[in-house]
């Protein structure tokens, strides 16, 4: 991934990254996706023939697998904090928004009945087929972006595109969603990259059962404090025409649990709940390491 933010997780929205994803960026570097809404369309964010990622260097970053273990450790926290049991959890049906390179799923794949990770870049998904468990049964994955037109798109039951790094040049194999909606949705260090919060919740809450969970991780910032994130650099922002949504006039703050939690509400989650837990390993300096910030809520 490349943006010029740190972090480690993303992809998938609408015009907003996706990436699960989980994208640690070293200090400096692009996280070009988010997999949720940059210009890949995220609608994710950006466009599918500007991919500015590369899976297998992205895998290589210093703090990616430390970051995933904590995302996926998030996940569970948030979900068994609402009252469902590991147990319960090993039944439930996961859409993973932004999976990036496959850090998270891998960990996701043992802990959810099933798991159906999108994300917007062809190389992130290339290197994500190579990098998981063998041929886990309950794995499927796709190249997608969060919109309103996808509840549609997956109801509809029309073959995506699954990149695979063992595809002859020049083809992709197709899988059909594998369900029209899903008992719980996440996005790791996703919507800090969504320019369009709306079309990116349309698009999510469509995919998410009546009662079902969204649960999302991103960089944390305490009431009144200053964004750790705000360097000369990331205000500037990245020069490619084809950049995501840290490129000039698109950069998003870190939320803190008040506004995330407003945002959850202002989309009509219910049973929101918002918290600080830890911090992220994504910078070289430990005095450096962002919060962590965990939401939940409930589709009513």
């Amino acid at each position: 991934m490349s943006d010029d933010t740190p972090h480690p997780s993303s992809r998938s929205g609408p015009t907003a990254h996706g990436h699960g994803h989980h994208h640690p960026h070293a200090q400096g570097e692009s996280h070009g996706h988010g997999n949720a809404g940059h210009s890949h369309a995220h609608t994710h964010g950006h466009a599918h023939n500007h991919d500015q990622w590369s899976g297998e260097e992205y895998l290589k970053r210093p703090g990616v697998q430390e970051t995933a273990v904590i995302s996926h450790d998030s996940v569970v926290h948030a979900l068994t904090g609402a009252g469902l049991s590991l147990d319960q959890l090993k039944h439930l049906d996961l859409l993973e928004v932004g999976c990036g390179a496959g850090a998270v799923t891998a960990h996701l794949v043992r802990t959810f009945g099933t798991v159906h990770s999108i994300d917007t870049s062809l190389s992130m998904l290339q290197t994500f087929s190579t990098h998981l468990p063998s041929d886990p049964h309950n794995l499927t994955w796709a190249l997608h972006g969060i919109t309103p037109a996808s509840p549609a798109a997956f109801a509809s039951g029309e073959p995506m595109l699954s990149p695979s790094a063992t595809s002859p040049e020049g083809e992709h194999r197709k899988v059909s969603p594998p369900r029209a909606q899903f008992d719980v949705a996440i996005a790791n260090l996703v919507v800090h990259h969504v320019d369009d919060l709306p079309s990116f919740f349309t698009g999510l809450l469509g995919l998410v059962k009546t009662g079902g969970w969204i649960v999302i991780t991103e960089f944390g910032l305490e009431e009144g404090a200053e964004d750790p994130r705000l360097s000369v650099p990331l205000k500037e922002g990245k020069k490619d025409e084809h950049g995501s949504v840290n490129s000039a006039g698109h950069f998003h703050p870190a939320f803190t649990v008040a506004s995330i939690t407003e945002l959850f509400t202002k989309y009509g989650l219910v049973d929101v709940h918002a918290e600080i837990r830890g911090r992220l390993p994504v910078f070289e300096d430990k005095d450096k390491y962002p919060l962590n910030l965990i939401a939940r809520g409930r589709k009513p």
